[in-house]
């Protein structure tokens, strides 16, 4: 057991905000990984539109309650948008006020895209090649959930495929949460720092390699992290408290769907590590978009 699932186990929250940074460097003689296996889905945003397997998320209660998170995702093209072959989400320090009488105003918008509920995938190759964000309290996710998390209130899955801090753009976060909702859940990840490169600056190939018992992430084709599956007890928070309550609680083994998100704040930059989000910071943002160019999915 690392570390970090030792304090998870102890203190039986999920863990976000503290993470281990170990560093790497690529040098020109690492072995890159190709991929293999059939080719079963592919997207590289042309067109004026998103097609009919994304869609566009709004709403201001994020992952639900006790979510910190400051912004409200939008369906507006000034957040969501295609440009020149690239799908772009844009953050912006701008007050929204929801339709909802019961969701509370907050002061920054950004996107949110999602696979249609339709389309899930157990198992395979997800590649994504996308630019990260750069600016204070930016939180770029690209991550698998539940195809049907609206049917399942007792079991939460998440994979993060990558995500990256704003004031950090030499790293890259990735893991996996498993439980019974995403407040009671237990955590296996890790923060990576790629010596000589900036996920803002330049496109990069991130990839989840998901078998029955064993999850893999690359960086353009370089293995970084893997988490075997092999003990369901490896996954329970000490009081078991994020332990699903339905029939199926077997690890990893329903179908999941891509998700593209930019978030502001929330438990990624805990106030006493990152300070409070100013408006003068969003105002100064370099570059407050996720951008993805293309998407790819083998089978194994």
């Amino acid at each position: 057991m690392d570390i970090m699932q030792a304090i998870g186990k102890k203190f039986g929250y999920i863990l976000c905000a503290v993470l281990l940074i170990h560093l790497l460097e690529f040098g020109d003689g690492a072995k890159r990984k190709d991929w293999t296996g059939k080719l079963i889905f592919e997207e590289h945003f042309n067109g004026e539109k998103l097609g009919r397997n994304w869609e566009i998320v709004g709403n201001c209660e994020g992952k639900g309650h006790k979510d910190t998170n400051l912004e409200c995702f939008t369906t507006r093209e000034d957040n969501v948008r295609l440009r020149d072959g690239l799908l772009i989400i844009e953050a912006w320090p701008e007050e929204w006020h929801p339709k909802e009488l019961w969701a509370k105003s907050k002061n920054f918008t950004s996107g949110k895209v999602k696979m249609i509920n339709e389309l899930g995938y157990q198992y395979g190759t997800f590649v994504v090649r996308a630019r990260l964000s750069k600016g204070n309290h930016l939180l770029p996710s690209i991550f698998l959930l539940p195809a049907y998390q609206d049917h399942d209130n007792c079991k939460y899955e998440e994979v993060d495929i990558a995500q990256g801090r704003g004031q950090r753009t030499s790293t890259v976060i990735v893991g996996a949460y498993f439980g019974r909702q995403w407040n009671h859940a237990s955590s296996r990840k890790t923060e990576k720092a790629i010596r000589n490169t900036d996920f803002s600056a330049e496109f990069h190939e991130f990839t989840l390699v998901w078998k029955q018992y064993r999850l893999e992430w690359f960086v353009d084709g370089r293995l970084i992290y893997t988490i075997p599956m092999y003990y369901y007890s490896d996954w329970l928070l000490q009081d078991e408290s994020n332990l699903p309550c339905n029939m199926n609680k077997k690890l990893f083994q329903q179908e999941l769907q891509l998700n593209f998100a930019l978030s502001v704040g929330g438990s990624m930059f805990p106030q006493a590590g990152y300070g409070d989000l100013t408006l003068d910071d969003a105002k100064n943002w370099t570059k407050p978009t996720l951008e993805i160019d293309w998407v790819k999915i083998y089978d194994h």
